[in-house]
């Protein structure tokens, strides 16, 4: 059966509650992928469980980059893949067709994101250099990081208006 667009529409009835959640992600990730559905936004429930799965992409990207590593030079690899983590979710981020009320702050989290993967480079480049006073003075200012803070304001915004991020927008 088709729908509008042209798009194929399949009806699975799960065995449980346990394959209804991965189930809706996969085939929505799969219609939004094949361009069904054109301009339509995601509803409120579907954007905040895409944004808290990407979430939870980048968190555990950035649980390799801990400075309490071996060496110094062990620790720009994991940055390198917290970059690319970070560019990814910023990517697709910027790729949803988000709710309207959480459009701008939905744009401000993808542009802080990807911006932060840059501000990550001088923390590799460090590392690289075995530079320990320059990856202890990165760490200390990640607080103060105006993209840092730039995805900080956007998720608090988020929370205000409603929308549960998962630990994006939890303190």
């Amino acid at each position: 059966m088709t729908g509008e667009a042209g798009c194929l529409i399949v009806t699975v009835v799960p065995a449980d509650r346990r394959t209804v959640v991965p189930l809706a992600a996969a085939v929505g990730a799969v219609v939004l992928s094949a361009g069904c559905g054109g301009s339509h936004r995601l509803s409120k429930p579907q954007y905040e469980q895409r944004v808290t799965a990407m979430y939870e992409d980048v968190r555990t990207a950035f649980q390799g980059t801990t400075t309490n590593v071996p060496s110094l030079q062990a620790l720009a690899p994991r940055v390198s893949a917290a970059q690319r983590e970070l560019r990814k979710v910023s990517s697709e981020l910027s790729k949803l067709e988000a709710p309207k009320e959480a459009e701008e702050p939905n744009d401000a989290i993808a542009e802080g994101l990807d911006a932060y993967a840059d501000d990550l480079e001088r923390l590799r480049h460090a590392a690289l250099d075995g530079n320990a006073k320059r990856v202890r003075a990165f760490e200390a200012g990640i607080d103060e990081n105006e993209h840092v803070k730039q995805i900080e304001e956007a998720a608090e915004e988020l929370k205000s208006k409603g929308y549960n991020l998962g630990a994006l927008t939890n303190d």
